[in-house]
C-alpha cells in the first residue's frame, strides 16, 4: 500500500506538468520562441500559435525553412491542434449517462469548457 502511494507521488508531476509547445525559429534564425500550434492554413500560409492563453497569428514566411517544412508535414497529416481537438471534443461530447439504471447515450449540445475524466482501476 505504501509503495502505491510513492508511485502516485512520483507520477503526480507528470500529470500536472503543463504541455510545452514547439520551439519556433524566425526566418533569419536570430529569434526563437515556444508556443503550441493552433492552426495552419496551407492555402493562405497563415499560422496561429498560442502560449499561456495568448494567441498570435502571422504568415509562415516569418518562420525558418525547417519550421515551414514541419508545418507542411503537419498540414499533410491533418494533425493541427484545431483539427485533432475538434475530433476529440466531438468524441467526448458523446457521453453515456446512467438513467433509471440503464446507460444511455447523451449528446452534449453546448461547447464545454472542461471535462472531468474519471478513471477507476481495480488491482
Amino acid at each position: 500500500m505504501k509503495l502505491t502511494g510513492v508511485k502516485l507521488l512520483l507520477a503526480l508531476p507528470l500529470l500536472i506538468h503543463p504541455l510545452h509547445g514547439r520551439t519556433w525559429t524566425s526566418a533569419d534564425g536570430s529569434k526563437t520562441f515556444e508556443a503550441e500550434l493552433d492552426s495552419y492554413d496551407a492555402s493562405t500560409q497563415v499560422v496561429s500559435v498560442s502560449k499561456d492563453g495568448v494567441q498570435v497569428t502571422f504568415t509562415a514566411d516569418k518562420l525558418s525553412s525547417g519550421d515551414q517544412q514541419w508545418l507542411i508535414a503537419q498540414a499533410e497529416e491533418g494533425a493541427t491542434k484545431q483539427g485533432e481537438a475538434g475530433t476529440i471534443i466531438e468524441k467526448l461530447k458523446q457521453v453515456r449517462r446512467l438513467t433509471n439504471g440503464k446507460m444511455q447515450k447523451t449528446a452534449i449540445g453546448a461547447d464545454v469548457e472542461f471535462f472531468i475524466l474519471y478513471y477507476s482501476a481495480s488491482w
